[in-house]
C-alpha cells in the first residue's frame, strides 16, 4: 500500500446552480465551515499527496474556496478544480492563473442540444463562455464527458470539439448509477456499443493527435492504450476520496464509509489503506474474470458501477461488453 495517495479528490459541497439528470453527488449531504475547511486543507498539506482534485456539486458557491486553494498551493500540492462555469468569469480565471489551478469542466456533447439534454437550460452556453474566458487568459483546463445513452454515438465529435475550444486533452467516463443516476438505469449505455464507441474514439484521438484519457473503464484496456488514448486503472487503495462531510469512503462512487477526516488526514490515510475491505478489493479478481487476458489489470472493470447495478462487491462491471454477452446466455 502507498505512503501516501496519488491523489486526493475532495467533493467539497453538494450545492449546485444546475440540475443535471445524473448528478451523482445529489444525495451527499453536510459541508465544512471555513475552520474545518482550512483545517483539512492543513492536514492535506501535512499528508503530502502530489495533487488534490477540488470538485461537489458547485465548488464555486463553497465559501472557503479561495484559502482553501491558497492553502493547497502554498503548500506544493498541483490543484484542480470541477466547475459547471456558470458563476466562472474573468476574475476566477486570473486567480485560477495566479495560483496554478487546473479547471475542468463538463461538456457531454458536441452541440447544445445533446448537452443540454440532462444538464439543462443554459448549460451549454455557460461552459463554451467559460473556456473561452479560460482561454483568454491562459488558463490550463480539460473537459470531462460523462457517457451515457445519449452522447455514446458521438464521443469522436466531442473529443474534436473540446481539441478546438483549446483543451490539454479530454477526459470520458461512463456513467455510474449513483445519486440521481440511480433512478435513470436507461442512461447506461448499451456495452456493446460503448466498446465500438470508445475504438472509434481512440481512432479519432490519434488522428487529431489530441490526448484521451478514459476514467474508470479499466475494460476498456482490451481496445489498447498509447500515447494519445490512455485507459485509468482504478485508483481504490492509491489515491483517496473525501466527501462534503468529512467522511471518507472506499471511492466517492462506491460509498461505503472506512474513515473521517475528523480524526486527521494522516491518520484517515492510513484507516483507509489499512482497512480490510480496501485490501481486498484491491486486489480482487472475480471468478468471471479470470481466464481474461487483461483480469490482472482490469480486475473486474469498476466495481463502484457494478455494486450500484447488483448490491455486490464481488461482481462485474455490468458494462463490460465479455461479461455483457456471457450474461445473456442465462437469460
Amino acid at each position: 500500500m502507498a505512503s501516501t495517495p496519488s491523489f486526493v479528490i475532495w467533493l467539497v459541497t453538494s450545492r449546485c446552480n444546475i440540475h443535471c439528470s445524473y448528478c451523482y453527488t445529489s444525495d451527499l449531504r453536510g459541508e465544512f465551515d471555513h475552520e474545518e475547511a482550512i483545517k483539512t486543507a492543513e492536514g492535506l498539506v501535512e499528508l503530502a499527496s502530489r495533487s488534490v482534485g477540488i470538485t461537489g456539486g458547485e465548488p464555486l458557491l463553497w465559501p472557503p474556496l479561495r484559502d482553501v486553494l491558497k492553502i493547497l498551493r502554498d503548500g506544493g500540492l498541483e490543484v484542480s478544480i470541477q466547475s459547471n462555469m456558470k458563476l466562472f468569469d474573468v476574475g476566477y480565471a486570473k486567480l485560477f492563473s495566479d495560483l496554478g489551478i487546473f479547471l475542468f469542466t463538463s461538456l457531454d456533447g458536441a452541440d447544445k442540444l445533446v448537452h443540454e439534454a440532462y444538464r439543462g437550460i443554459g448549460s451549454w452556453d455557460a461552459v463554451v463562455r467559460g473556456l473561452k474566458i479560460a482561454y483568454d487568459m491562459g488558463l490550463e483546463f480539460a473537459t470531462v464527458t460523462t457517457i451515457s445513452d445519449v452522447n455514446v454515438d458521438k464521443l469522436p465529435s466531442i473529443l474534436e470539439f473540446s481539441c478546438n475550444l483549446g483543451s490539454r486533452y479530454a477526459a470520458f467516463i461512463p456513467i455510474i448509477p449513483v445519486g440521481r443516476a440511480s433512478r435513470v438505469y436507461s442512461l447506461l449505455p448499451d456495452p456493446g456499443r460503448l466498446f465500438s464507441a470508445l475504438t472509434s474514439l481512440r481512432d479519432k484521438a490519434y488522428s487529431l493527435g489530441f490526448h484521451t484519457s478514459i476514467w474508470c473503464t479499466p475494460f476498456a484496456m482490451r481496445i489498447g492504450s498509447g500515447r494519445y488514448f490512455r485507459i485509468g486503472a482504478c485508483t481504490i487503495a492509491s489515491s483517496m476520496d473525501i466527501l462534503p462531510d468529512g467522511s471518507i469512503p472506499i471511492c466517492d462512487t462506491l460509498r461505503i464509509g472506512v474513515s473521517d477526516v475528523s480524526i486527521g488526514v494522516v491518520k484517515a490515510w492510513s484507516e483507509y489503506i489499512s482497512h480490510p475491505l480496501v485490501k481486498k478489493i484491491s486486489k480482487r479478481i472475480p471468478d468471471r474474470c479470470r481466464d481474461c487476458s487483461i483480469s490482472s489489470r482490469c480486475r473486474g472493470g469498476c466495481i463502484a458501477r457494478a455494486y450500484a447495478t447488483t448490491g455486490l462487491l464481488d461482481e462485474v462491471d455490468p458494462l463490460c461488453p465479455r461479461i455483457a454477452i456471457d450474461n445473456l446466455r442465462y437469460v
